[in-house]
């Protein structure tokens, strides 16, 4: 800034009415980044003015509306209305200075005092600025009466994505308030920003996932952002050397996958994470170790004026085959067994031969042969134990089906629901039941084995009974008056909190009949997959973790960005314990 001088008396005082700043507005992220606490923070980016001054008086200017998630585009921002005094006279040498971000421009300012008195002359700029690219302001000058001046303001826009690309109007104001109170001059102009493109793409994480026949998909999070001050339509592209797997693409919570590339908007200074689902398209039939396929990225960012590309770093995607080292030591260990139980049927063949006649060598008549005993393991096709149930309502009762009884009276400090389990409803071991009250008619209830139970429960909540069944040895063992350490209750060991919310509502009121304790298990897992399914995690292994763990407990873990591989092991283990024993029932 060249002729300028500060007054001596105002030197280390800037008037709070001599000019408007604009305020930034720091802007949320477009994406979430998974809620990882490694998610790049957002640069502040400027919107608009809250308030303008002219002619003293402060004007609100609304800001432009943003929607949930998004940066706004930035709107077309008209000239700042103009003002010459007759005695307060400014000229500007150029009214639409041109600057790349990063470098400076210089504005020549011409004044004339076009009255009869000295006056101090203070210039300052209003508008859609950052007051940090004009760091000298205001500016002071004493002239005298028809004395000229020329001043040079010096323009500064940073390389950053704040100093965003196009036109910036303002004004350069001048008044002289000691000598002539209330008169101002006001000269609008546009600064204009030429664009510079920053497209930036990080690496993915995590950098390995697996593949295999019980995990169908894997999630890649890939940070992009744009570091330079105007917009960019964005077109991102992963591939893999083999052609094996199958890429689509989620960029905001709020959108639906997208297929291979992807194509999206960023604001200058966003920042966001990409999901991509990574899926087999093929994978090796044998093998003793899972194949490696390595997936690379490209990003291309079109801007206005130009054009930028950038390639990321990779990832590898493990393949495990269809019939793998594990496989093939339990196709072993099966044929195994299958040849031993062979042969022991042979040997029992042998033994149930007639013996020999009388007085001819052979086999003692008097040994015993040895039994060979069967385990089995999930007993699907016993009966079900059943309780006497009690009806409290009148009218007729389906076949087949129990009455729900009355719900217990709320007195003293147990709730309306009544206690979960009721006195009448306990017994020492080889205790009767005690016969119900008078007043309750006892409802027969059709028997029926375990295997007609799951599967008519799971029908009705569209559930597969074989997993019901797998879960149910798995809680409890198939003992239906099983207790836990924390309250657990019946066959599918349901916690008594679980119990007074849903037993209510299905009409049933006792835990350690199996049938009830089922339909309630089977009601609150049909309710967990609805959940989850709407957060995006539809597989049965959410639900299940979610019946071990509690709903609440694992939404936190998956919104703090946690995945199956850093879930806990013994939460993994129950899952997986669960579908691989399911897939070993027999479907009839």
């Amino acid at each position: 800034m060249l002729d300028e001088q500060r007054h001596p008396s105002t030197a280390s005082r800037q008037p709070d009415s001599t000019r408007a700043r604009p305020s930034p507005q720091v802007e949320a992220t477009r994406f979430e980044a998974l809620d990882d606490a490694e998610a790049p923070q957002v640069p502040p980016s400027w919107t608009a003015l809250p308030v303008l001054e002219i002619d003293g008086e402060a004007t609100p200017v609304a800001p432009p509306p943003q929607s949930a998630g998004r940066q706004p585009a930035p709107e077309r921002r008209g000239a700042l209305p103009e003002q010459q005094d007759e005695i307060l006279v400014v000229s500007l040498g150029d009214r639409t200075p041109t600057v790349a971000a990063g470098e400076h421009v210089e504005l020549a300012v011409g004044l004339l005092n076009n009255g009869p008195r000295p006056a101090t002359f203070i210039v300052t700029v209003e508008g859609w600025l950052d007051p940090a690219w004009l760091p000298s302001l205001p500016v002071y000058r004493t002239l005298q009466p028809g004395e000229r001046a020329q001043l040079t303001l010096t323009l500064a826009p940073p390389r950053h994505p704040a100093s965003r690309a196009g036109e910036h109007p303002f004004a350069v104001v001048v008044r002289a308030p000691d000598a002539y109170p209330g008169r101002q001059s006001r000269v609008a102009a546009r600064l204009v920003i030429e664009p510079f493109y920053d497209l930036r793409l990080g690496r993915p994480t995590p950098g390995r996932v697996s593949l295999a026949w019980f995990r169908r998909e894997a999630w890649v999070r890939l940070p992009v952002a744009n570091g330079g001050n105007a917009p960019l339509r964005c077109e991102l592209q992963g591939r893999d050397r083999h052609g094996r797997c199958q890429l689509s693409y989620r960029v905001s919570y709020d959108s639906g996958l997208q297929p291979n590339p992807a194509r999206f908007l960023l604001q200058p200074g966003e920042r966001l994470w990409v999901a991509v689902r990574v899926t087999p398209r093929q994978r090796p039939v044998l093998g003793i170790r899972a194949e490696v396929a390595p997936l690379y990225f490209r990003l291309w960012g079109r801007g206005a004026n130009g054009e930028v590309e950038r390639h990321g770093g990779g990832c590898a995607v493990a393949l495990a085959p269809w019939i793998g080292l594990g496989q093939m030591f339990a196709a072993a260990g099966v044929l195994l067994l299958a040849v031993i139980g062979m042969a022991m049927l042979a040997l029992g063949a042998l033994l149930a031969l007639p013996g020999p006649a009388a007085g001819e060598p052979g086999v003692d008549p008097g040994a015993t042969p040895v039994a060979v005993p069967i385990a089995i393991l999930v007993r699907v096709a016993d009966p079900v134990p059943t309780r006497p149930a009690v009806a409290s309502m009148p009218g007729p009762v389906p076949d087949g089906m129990a009455a729900p009884p009355a719900p217990a009276a709320s007195t003293g400090g147990v709730s309306a629901l009544g206690p979960v389990v009721l006195p009448e409803q306990v017994t020492a071991p080889g205790e009767v039941l005690p016969s119900p009250p008078p007043t309750a008619t006892p409802v027969p209830r059709q028997t029926m084995t375990y295997q007609q139970m799951f599967q008519e429960i799971g029908a009705r909540y569209d559930l597969n009974w074989r997993l019901l069944a797998a879960q149910a040895y798995v809680e409890s063992g198939f003992d239906s008056l099983a207790m836990g350490s924390h309250g657990d209750l019946g066959l599918m060991q349901i916690l008594p909190t679980t119990w007074q919310e849903w037993a209510p509502a299905l009409q049933v009121n006792d835990p350690f009949d199996s049938y009830s304790n089922v339909l309630v298990a089977a009601a609150y897992l049909d309710y967990l997959r609805t959940l989850l399914g709407s957060r995006g995690y539809p597989q049965e292994e959410w639900m299940l973790v979610a019946y071990n763990w509690g709903p609440d407990q694992l939404l936190d873990f998956l919104a703090a960005g946690g995945t199956w591989e850093t879930l806990a092991p013994e939460l993994q283990d129950y899952a997986t314990q669960i579908r691989r024993l399911a897939a070993t029932i027999p479907a009839e």
